[in-house]
């Protein structure tokens, strides 16, 4: 699969979720019946991590392991697929294919600040998200030196 397969199979998913979550008033996305469009999705950008690291292309690389980061806590259900994940995963999609428009124009491999700084906000995104999962009981949130009402918050 070439890359913009992949951000094909990207983009489907990723309209499968936004879908379920129009038709169902629900907080986040059960794992178990999407577990394999869940893989799929991981799967997919973990192609193109793969390859984006052999090619150096450093940025298309940082985003997509820090995707797979955040698709890996959901596949653990550690970090619940809401509808604000969804619109921070299509978000990453928009800026992979930024990227690669970019790399098909000639205009070259190096980040730019817009992405870099994405990735640094999608990366804090990863760090508060795991911190909220072990966060979840009142002796947690003191470990980590927030209170409840704080720990709740995120």
């Amino acid at each position: 699969m070439c890359s913009s397969d992949l951000l094909d199979v990207l983009n489907q998913r990723l309209l499968q979720f936004d879908e379920y979550f129009a038709e169902h008033d629900a907080a986040s996305l059960p794992v178990l019946p999407f577990l394999p469009v869940i893989n799929e999705v991981f799967r997919a950008a973990h192609s193109i991590k793969g390859s984006s690291g052999m090619l150096g292309l450093r940025n298309v690389n940082s985003l997509t392991h820090k995707m797979e980061n955040l698709l890996d806590g959901v596949r653990a259900e550690r970090t619940p697929l809401t509808p604000t994940m969804v619109e921070i995963f299509f978000r990453a999609v928009d800026q992979l294919e930024g990227m690669f428009h970019r790399l098909r124009d000639g205009l070259g491999s190096e980040p730019t600040e817009e992405e870099n700084e994405f990735v640094e906000w999608l990366d804090g995104v990863g760090k508060s998200t795991l911190e909220a999962s072990t966060a979840r009981t009142p002796a947690s949130a003191a470990a980590l030196g927030r209170t409840p009402a704080a720990a709740a918050v995120l």
